[in-house]
């Protein structure tokens, strides 16, 4: 029985970990049954020859008698920044036999509240721009890696190739708390001699530009968070004679100029002059002496961290099914899948001339490509004329779509007026979250469903649980808690969660209050920032991470949010215990709003309550745990008393509205508190067979019907 798939938690990389502390889990895996994990044994060191040899160790936890394979703190020695360490672990099966695994690596980014070698650094103005700068590298190198962040995204290139599957880093925060970096492994891309660094910044949320098309947030509260876009960067270069080299973003050294990308709009419009491409601007046989010196700006007020969640990577790529002409000259592309996709156009046509790009998931009746809301998303490439074939797609924005429809070319080969569109391609992005699962019955119809919503799940997947790739873009959290147990049977999520966890964290107001959207890149009113359903995820998204990942990071940073959250809820309530604020059955008619709001919203506040007792009690809080608990008992008491009724005309008790209105068609009202209940928060039922019982936290008479639960025994093979 070997240990494998070694992991530091919290991370979906082991390069650039920015814990001092880092948690620590395995796999088991063996050719035997029944065996299980007895005994672990970890190790740290700063070699790897020392690993090998259980020399020089940081840290050896000893022979541990656990079953734990996930969730361990290192207890060594104090970790170093930007240091590489090796590590490997040891376990006992039940027999005592012991088995080692392989060492693995891991590469710590800025642990502690070190300056930075590099500057932040750009052209001084709000449009895209390209940077270079060559260094020379000497010697057999060892290893080496470069942390890297630009603002609002970035692409690394070296030496004449992109560096990394990764598109759109770094991942979306709220930049005026925390802006990620991105560690890459760039060892194989230096070679010995000139050496060249290339880095494309374009806007993304960070300094937003609309150009003439949609952006959802303008007009919504977003503001630019900075006057400049810019872009940070090291590279530490590790000679095996031990020496090391640094090379980092600077005044000097570092050349910029103005991007081919014009307009980087990141709600899917990108404009791209392909006769403006410095066609080889970041290989070495290139003249830059038009370029003007980088400029050092204005670092943003965001600290700098390590990007923990999945890079947004290409997982498919779709070919044109079908081609249709539903107007002269105007070709609909068909891709056969909806996706977020960046659409890639093959093109060949006179120097100058436009091709226009319009992705859409709907078609008008007459064929042509239709967005909802009649909104203004497009892109245009205009041609260099080189008279080859010309390959162009988005850099730093997707859309939601399944047809392409392209405007201002021709498929007529003779016609030389136009430019020819020879093809289109859907690069489908989404997180690199691994897949956890799949869904497959005998009744086919079922299974495609399936497919079509693991399809819909990922092209939602980004920096944050976007409510759509086409419209908005936005993190509204309650996705992340009441999507994310049925997303966490099919995708392997827990560090973009945990992301999703600070970002909430982040948002949170200085009253308390955890808006509807995080990041915040726009503000809603009323029920549309500040409802309980949504803001609740601060506390379920938290629960959601331990029960599935035995994850306790997220509650042990939340823990003070939620606390806060609850005192900014405490201060809202009405007549004794109910909230009476938010969207409550939103969806309903009409579209603008809810109804039964202080059912829904109340049921929220008191499972927050729930929870936020329990956390108290898991971190060993237990004053605070019951002051929870009775705020949890206070409001459930006041929750019955007043909207638990009796439907006369019926005989039976029903959750009603405040005012005693009764829809028996609603069944949510109906059961959510049954939910609550039932699922073993606050309840318990004794086994008459074998007496197993949980501690029965309160108890409620309710008359009426009775409801049958059937709830699985764990002291008997057989339902109770």
């Amino acid at each position: 029985m070997k240990p494998v798939n070694l992991r530091i938690n919290n991370y979906y990389s082991p390069l650039g970990i920015d814990t001092n502390v880092p948690v620590l889990g395995w796999q088991l895996e063996s050719t035997a049954r029944e065996q299980h994990q007895a005994y672990y044994r970890i190790i740290f060191a700063e070699q790897k020859a020392d690993i090998e040899q259980y020399k020089n160790l940081l840290w050896d936890s000893g022979k541990v008698s656990s079953f734990e394979q996930f969730g361990i703190r290192y207890e060594g020695q104090q970790l170093k920044s930007v240091t590489t360490y090796y590590w490997r672990v040891a376990v006992w099966n039940q027999h005592g036999k012991m088995c080692w695994s392989d060492p693995v690596l891991l590469f710590t980014g800025y642990l502690y509240d070190e300056t930075w070698r590099a500057n932040w650094i750009g052209k001084g103005d709000a449009k895209p721009f390209y940077a270079r700068t060559e260094f020379s590298a000497k010697g057999n190198i060892k290893r080496a890696y470069a942390l890297v962040s630009g603002l609002g995204h970035f692409k690394l290139f070296m030496n004449g190739e992109k560096v990394g599957p990764n598109e759109m880093d770094p991942g979306w925060t709220h930049y005026e708390k925390s802006v990620q970096y991105v560690c890459y492994d760039v060892t194989n891309h230096i070679r010995e001699g000139t050496n060249v660094i290339g880095l494309s910044v374009g806007n993304g949320f960070y300094a937003g530009d609309a150009g003439d098309r949609h952006f959802y947030t303008i007009g919504k509260g977003y503001e630019s968070y900075g006057s400049e876009l810019l872009v940070i960067g090291e590279w530490h270069i590790e000679y095996e004679d031990s020496s090391i080299q640094y090379v980092q973003t600077e005044s000097e050294q570092w050349k910029v100029c103005a991007s081919a990308t014009t307009l980087a709009n990141v709600y899917g419009s990108e404009n791209f002059d392909a006769r403006l491409y410095p066609e080889g601007w970041y290989e070495s046989v290139f003249d830059d002496s038009t370029w003007s010196k980088a400029k050092v700006v204005v670092s943003p007020k965001g600290k700098l961290v390590s990007q923990n969640q999945p890079p947004i990577i290409v997982k498919s790529v779709y070919d044109t099914i079908c081609i249709e002409e539903p107007k002269d000259q105007i070709y609909v592309f068909d891709l056969g899948q909806n996706m977020s996709g960046m659409f890639e156009i093959y093109v060949s046509g006179p120097a100058g001339s436009k091709v226009t790009i319009k992705p859409g998931e709907l078609r008008n009746e007459d064929g042509t490509v239709a967005t909802p809301w009649d909104i203004v998303t497009y892109s245009e490439y205009t041609l260099s004329g080189t008279g080859e074939l010309e390959t162009w797609k988005p850099d730093f924005s997707c859309y939601g779509a399944r047809w392409v429809q392209i405007e201002g070319c021709t498929r007529d080969r003779t016609d030389p007026s136009k430019p020819f569109i020879h093809d289109v391609k859907g690069h489908f992005v989404t997180s690199a979250s691994p897949d956890a699962g799949q869904l497959e019955t005998d009744d086919s119809r079922i299974t495609k469903l399936g497919e079509i919503i693991i399809k819909a799940i990922e092209s939602n997947l980004q920096s944050v649980h976007s409510d759509c790739p086409t419209i908005e873009k936005l993190g509204w959290i309650e996705t992340a808690s009441l999507m994310g147990p049925s997303i966490m049977y099919v995708k392997a999520v827990e560090e973009l969660w945990l992301k999703i966890t600070r970002d909430m964290i982040e948002a949170q107001t200085e009253e308390g209050l955890i808006p509807d959207i995080a990041p915040e890149y726009s503000k809603f009113t009323e029920g549309f920032r500040d409802s309980i359903a949504w803001g609740s995820a601060i506390i379920l998204v938290p629960e959601l991470l331990l029960q599935t990942y035995g994850n306790r990071t997220a509650l042990e940073e939340a823990y003070p949010a939620m606390k806060k959250y609850l005192n900014y809820l405490r201060l809202k309530e009405v007549d004794g215990g109910l909230i009476q604020h938010g969207l409550g059955d939103w969806g309903i008619v009409p579209q603008s709003g809810g109804d039964y709001i202080e059912n829904v919203e109340t049921a929220f506040y008191y499972e927050c309550y729930t929870l936020v007792s329990k956390f108290a009690s898991t971190l060993g809080l237990d004053d605070e745990s019951a002051y929870y608990e009775s705020e949890s008992a206070r409001v459930k008491r006041r929750y019955n008393s007043k909207l638990l009724r009796q439907v006369t005309e019926e005989g039976r008790y029903a959750y009603c509205k405040l005012n005693g209105e009764f829809d028996p068609l609603n069944q949510v009202v109906q059961a959510i508190p049954l939910y609550l209940q039932a699922c073993g928060r606050g309840v318990s039922i004794r086994c008459g067979s074998c007496a197993i019982t949980g501690h029965i936290r309160e108890t409620t008479e309710v008359r009426g019907d009775w409801t049958t639960l059937f709830i699985w025994c764990s002291g008997r093979d057989e339902t109770k």
